[in-house]
């Protein structure tokens, strides 16, 4: 179905979400999505201007998997949450950040297709976020670079980086 301004929030481990859609929650403060607990799955989950698609927060050993998100402020934000998986979702037409990673660490990034932030970038590891594995994933068109990487010990390999503004080269490996 369909919800508008929706706020489904994770207390507990082991849910599955799966095929629906949300739409129209703009607000700062709301995600339309948010995760607070473990061992989740998100799939097929249409997320469509709202403020943020999925927000992580203190979470580990999710699966984020074939969603699409578009007109959001982020896509999934992230911060203190280890060991997710993010695969093979569409994040087109972000303002800000396509995925955001904040001290999170050991996380997996694979065969997103992560496309036109407008003020921002398409992917973004901040602070004491390590160990991520970040690899075929298409990442083009956006504002100021599709991959932004402010910590060390990341490795990225294998993504298909095209026109961003600040001319991100084709690079297959990078060691942060």
């Amino acid at each position: 179905g369909v919800q508008t301004c929706a706020l489904p929030i994770f207390i507990s481990d082991n849910v599955v979400i799966n095929k629906f859609t949300i739409q129209n929650s703009q607000r700062e403060e709301y995600s339309c999505i948010k995760v607070l607990s473990n061992n989740n799955i998100i799939k097929n989950v249409n997320m469509i201007y709202n403020s943020v698609g999925i927000n992580l927060i203190s979470s580990s050993n999710n699966l984020i998997l074939n969603n699409y998100f578009l007109k959001n402020g982020d896509g999934i934000y992230s911060e203190n949450s280890n060991n997710n998986l993010i695969t093979e979702n569409i994040i087109d037409n972000i303002q800000f950040r396509g995925i955001i990673l904040i001290e999170s660490i050991e996380n997996t990034i694979s065969y997103n297709h992560i496309m036109k932030s407008e003020l921002s970038v398409g992917l973004q590891l901040s602070d004491y976020s390590s160990g991520t594995h970040v690899h075929h994933n298409v990442i083009s068109e956006n504002k100021h670079r599709n991959i932004a990487v402010y910590s060390n010990g990341n490795l990225i390999e294998f993504n298909e980086l095209k026109f961003s503004g600040m001319g991100d080269r084709k690079s297959t490996r990078l060691n942060s």
